[in-house]
């Protein structure tokens, strides 16, 4: 017989709150994200100002401040009142005198309404320029609405004449589809619905015909051994159609300047070019120290509590026997001072965390800075940052993450230079990125014609005192987006 007893153990549990989650938000967020944030959070709270806002405003704006709180229930609901706020656009300027310092102009501006017309639209007005009739003109529309975003037509014409025979309730003909298929080729870009890549380097081919280039033998790769040329069958393709080493290298150099997408280039509203704005500026000075900038164009000092928030706060606490309503407004202020200065403090904690973290990536990479060669990078683990700036793994996973820093040499991710260790046969430990740049080296050296293998190149690493497997080249050259030796044969 079974009994149900109960046990009463103690044990430690470790939960986050809700405000340390918000902070490592906070750690994550780009410089963009973040002065974002800070202009949200500003409007949001009205015991948060922004010093310059605040210093164009100061001492005209007592009574509308009281007047937040006007109309607040019985309740207390002040979080229904509404604040405004104008605004600006926050220039970055670096500055270059102290470590951890940000600077900034500001500028009004007024939001700028842009209109980018779609690849579909702009071929719908080109269409408008061609006498076609009302039935044409419909196919037409209908077939470049089809095209997908790389610019071909993946569907067959036979499945689009079903459907719209049966949507319209009208027979249409595969052959007037094609019809209409040769019209919507014609418009620019060249080749734009093309059913595949053959077709749509056929398309090219015979445009520069008509400027007088000889492409014959380019049109006989393209018409039936894009497949040979792709895996380097060279051999084969001369064989096939009796050319040259010069014919074949004259052809391969011709498609290699064709386009492999129809609307390769062209704006689309959905295509957002991603500009990259690093989190940290580091630059060598000539007494071997460095200059480490955490780059904001908002910090915690551009922020200060609202003072008239805070007077009418005593005021209310310095009442000896306060209305229902008075408890009610000191509760609404209380809250939104608490939160305002939280999140003063958690900016100065993330940037404390930030300058922290990258001063001691800087330490522990002293030559890289120097030099900008990634073969001299140190073996560097999140754990080697965490051990010294006290921080946990997470945290400094969170800090690096989707980080950059800006140097005399370009923009570098802070990912890069992080690296596993490898030892070599004389006892050195070593980064595997050091490695990596050989491997690239080796390659960039070889016979284009007879180009090394992976083993080849594991070989020639452990000449160097590399002694690395088959695989683990194989891997890096993977990593570094280099084709296999097949692939990179060269005539």
């Amino acid at each position: 017989m079974h009994r149900n007893n109960q046990i009463q153990t103690q044990k430690q549990t470790q939960k986050i709150l809700p405000q340390q989650i918000q902070l490592l938000n906070l750690l994550q967020l780009s410089v963009v994200e973040l002065e974002q944030r800070i202009l949200n959070e500003v409007e949001e709270n009205p015991a948060l100002e922004n010093n310059d806002l605040a210093d164009n405003t100061e001492g005209g704006d007592t009574e509308s401040t009281s007047n937040d709180l006007e109309g607040d229930g019985d309740e207390g609901n002040g979080d229904n009142s509404e604040d405004t706020i104008d605004y600006y656009n926050f220039d970055e300027d670096y500055g270059t005198e102290s470590n951890f310092n940000n600077s900034k102009d500001t500028e009004q501006f007024e939001p700028i309404a842009v209109n980018i017309p779609s690849f579909q639209e702009n071929l719908k007005q080109q269409l408008v320029l061609r006498p076609l009739d009302k039935r044409q003109a419909a196919l037409c529309e209908y077939l470049i609405d089809t095209i997908d975003d790389d610019g071909y037509l993946r569907r067959t014409l036979e499945d689009i004449a079903d459907d719209l025979s049966f949507t319209k309730n009208t027979f249409i003909d595969e052959n007037e589809l094609l019809e209409a298929l040769k019209i919507v080729q014609m418009l620019e870009p060249v080749g734009i619905g093309s059913r595949d890549l053959t077709e749509f380097l056929m398309l090219q081919l015979r445009e520069a015909a008509r400027h007088g280039e000889d492409v014959s033998v380019a049109c006989a790769i393209a018409d039936g051994y894009i497949e040979d040329l792709a895996l380097k069958n060279f051999e084969k393709i001369k064989q096939n159609i009796q050319i040259s080493d010069e014919e074949l290298r004259a052809a391969i150099q011709l498609l290699s300047s064709l386009n492999p997408k129809p609307v390769s280039g062209l704006a689309r509203p959905e295509d957002v070019t991603r500009r990259i704005t690093p989190d940290f500026i580091v630059t060598p000075k000539d007494d071997a120290t460095f200059d480490i900038q955490v780059t904001s164009g908002l910090s915690p000092s551009d922020l200060r509590l609202n003072h008239r928030y805070i007077e009418m706060l005593e005021a209310l606490d310095k009442t000896p026997q306060p209305t229902r309503e008075q408890r009610s407004n000191a509760q609404y202020l209380r809250s939104k001072v608490s939160s305002a200065q939280w999140f003063i403090d958690a900016l100065k904690q993330r940037e404390d965390s930030l300058g922290r973290t990258i001063k001691t990536i800087v330490f522990l990479q002293q030559e890289f800075f120097r030099t900008g060669d990634f073969k001299s990078l140190r073996p560097m683990i999140l754990k080697d940052i965490a051990e010294r700036v006290e921080l946990d793994i997470s945290t400094i996973s969170r800090v690096t993450s989707s980080r950059y820093v800006q140097t005399d040499f370009g923009i570098i991710s802070l990912k890069e230079l992080f690296t596993e260790g490898v030892l070599t046969d004389d006892g050195h430990l070593v980064s595997n990125r050091e490695i990596q740049e050989t491997v690239i080296e080796i390659i960039a050296q070889e016979d284009k014609k007879q180009p090394m293998t992976d083993q080849q190149i594991a070989d020639r690493l452990a000449e160097l005192n590399y002694n690395i497997a088959r695989r683990t080249v194989a891997k890096y050259r993977e990593n570094l987006n280099i084709p296999s030796a097949q692939m990179r044969r060269q005539l």
